[in-house]
């Protein structure tokens, strides 16, 4: 990859986890509804499923499609945690 496709690759990854937080606040609610629904352990749970959830015994991932999905949903309740706890701590 040349720094210019590093740059436009980061672009699209970081879009992709805005259209999935703004899925999850269509689906779930907001900063509000998530500080008062989670608490912390909740989304480092949340987080370490994702992470995980492509890992069935063996490396390297069997699903990578799967595996890059689930990242994303993790950055994405990472950015629900941060969004709650400052909702939370004004």
């Amino acid at each position: 990859m040349t720094p210019e496709n590093i740059v436009e690759n980061r672009h699209e990854i970081l879009d992709q986890i805005r259209q999935e937080r703004e899925r999850q606040v269509t689906k779930w609610g907001g900063p509000d509804a998530d500080a008062a629904n989670n608490t912390p352990a909740d989304f480092v749970l949340y987080i370490t499923h994702y992470v995980t959830k492509w890992f069935k015994g063996g490396l390297p991932p069997h699903n990578t499609d799967e595996y890059k999905q689930n990242l994303i949903k993790a950055a994405t309740l990472a950015v629900a945690a941060i969004e709650a706890h400052d909702y939370a701590n004004g």
